[in-house]
Parts: structure tokens; C-alpha cells; sequence
């Protein structure tokens, strides 16, 4: 009984030395979110980006702490229009909490930036789903306004993908309309390199030694799914952009778009 007693103090020493240490975490965490997003209000998206990174290598084995950083940082990339991180960041972000309603949101936002509406409408679907049962339960209230905001959303989104409108393959290969063939070339290679499914994705491998074995089948098996849809939007970009006649044809088909758009928007400002 003596002994026992005797090793209480040391024990209880250890529990308020990790409660202190943990709470040094979390203060250093919070210290990193407001940082990255003042540096994406301030337009410093390289910067936030590379915070945002930072703070992934420390944060605790709590999945929305860790899905709400990939969120931050996906919005990062997307502004620097490395569209295929951004989504990969929201695909993990959401394999480890599937009610992120904000990481569905930014991975519709993401899919829309490249025209991709099929996808984008169904992200918004997903996340209509969430805030009805979230509007039925207690958070009904809270809810209801976004909700409403959400269904316009999707009934936009679905009227465009039936548009079957084309893609924005030179946003999908982060190369602008006057990249050279070795520049789409290079740029393509690049990415199938991060993004082919068979290849393992370097945040997994840190999520794996962190404590998420429960959720390790379904993490990686939504990573996969996700990396096979990236690879596909990739495989059709290089398709495309790498023919010079195929290429041809696109371009003048997005230059007639582009200019059909900017005769709207001037009738429109003359009406005014």
C-alpha cells in the first residue's frame, strides 16, 4: 500500500506535465491559424501555405483539427493555382471528417474554378444532405440560412453541368494558353508523378504513424479514389493540350466562349 501511495505524486506530475504540454499545443496551433489566415487576407498565399504546412507536422491525433488545417491550406493552393493539391488536400481533409461541411464547400469551390460542375454539384449535394439533418436536429436554427445558401448553390451548379460545358485543362495543368509543348509536357509529368493512385501520397504516410489506425482503410481508400479521379482530370488535360490539332480546336472554342462572356458582361454594364 506504501508503495502504491508513493507513486501517485509522480504519476499525477506526468498527467499535468501532458496536459500542460498538450495546451501549449493547441496554443501554438491557434497562434499558426490566425497567422495563415491573416496571410490569406493580405493576399500572402505562399506564405500561408507554408504555414499551414508547418502546423500540419504538429498537430494533435484529432481528425477535425487536422482536416480543418488541410481545408486552410487547400485554399492557399487554389489561389496559387495548384488546383490538383487543392483538391488532394480537401479529399484527405474529408476522408477524416466526412461532415466537414467547409471542406466540401472549398472542393466545390475548387471543381468550379476548372469548369468541372459534375463534380462540384455533387460536393454541394453532399453537403445539402448534412445541413438537412443538421436543420432537423438541434442545430436547426443555426442552420437553416445555410442551408438555403447551399441549395442555390447546388440547383446553379446542376444547371451548369448540364450545360456539358469543357474543362479548364490549362488551370488542371497549372500552365497558361501560351505554354510551350515541353512546358505541358513538364508540368504533366510533374503531377502524374504525386497523383498517380498506385503512388503513396507523403501526408498519408504521416497520418499513418499518428495514431489514425482505426481510420487508416477508409483514409487511404478515399486518397486512392480521389488520386484516381485527379489523375483522370490530368490524363484528360495532357490528352487534349498535347495534340497540336486537338489543342487548336480547344483553344478556339474557349476563345469563343471567353469573348461570348465579355460581350455579356458589357451589354450588361450598358444597361446600367
Amino acid at each position: 500500500m506504501k508503495k502504491t501511495l508513493e507513486h501517485r505524486p509522480a504519476r499525477k506530475d506526468e498527467e499535468l506535465s501532458s496536459i500542460s504540454s498538450l495546451a501549449n499545443i493547441l496554443q501554438d496551433i491557434l497562434k499558426l491559424e490566425i497567422e495563415g489566415d491573416k496571410a490569406i487576407k493580405s493576399g500572402k498565399y505562399t506564405e500561408a501555405m507554408k504555414i499551414f504546412t508547418g502546423a500540419l507536422s504538429f498537430c494533435p491525433e484529432s481528425p477535425h483539427v487536422v482536416a480543418r488545417f488541410l481545408c486552410n491550406r487547400a485554399t492557399a493552393l487554389m489561389a496559387l493555382h495548384e488546383i490538383c493539391n487543392a483538391i488532394a488536400d480537401c479529399n484527405v481533409a474529408i476522408a477524416l471528417d466526412g461532415e466537414y461541411c467547409h471542406a466540401l464547400s472549398i472542393r466545390a469551390t475548387i471543381h468550379e474554378s476548372i469548369k468541372d460542375y459534375q463534380e462540384a454539384a455533387s460536393d454541394v449535394r453532399k453537403l445539402v444532405c448534412i445541413l438537412e439533418m443538421r436543420s432537423s436536429g438541434s442545430l436547426g436554427s443555426s442552420c437553416s440560412e445555410e442551408l438555403r445558401d447551399a441549395r442555390k448553390r447546388m440547383h446553379r451548379l446542376e444547371k451548369e453541368a448540364k450545360k456539358g460545358l469543357t474543362l479548364d485543362f490549362y488551370a488542371i495543368l497549372d500552365v497558361n494558353q501560351k505554354a510551350s509543348a515541353d512546358d505541358i509536357k513538364k508540368s504533366y509529368h510533374q503531377a502524374a508523378l504525386i497523383f498517380h493512385p498506385d503512388k503513396a501520397w507523403n501526408l498519408l504516410k504521416i497520418l499513418r504513424n499518428r495514431g489514425y489506425k482505426q481510420q487508416w482503410n477508409k483514409i487511404s481508400e478515399d486518397n486512392k479514389n480521389g488520386a484516381e479521379k485527379i489523375f483522370k482530370l490530368l490524363s484528360q488535360a495532357n490528352s487534349v493540350l498535347s495534340d497540336p490539332v486537338q489543342r487548336s480546336e480547344y483553344d478556339r472554342k474557349h476563345n469563343v466562349k471567353r469573348a461570348r462572356s465579355s460581350s455579356k458582361t458589357r451589354s450588361r454594364s450598358s444597361q446600367f
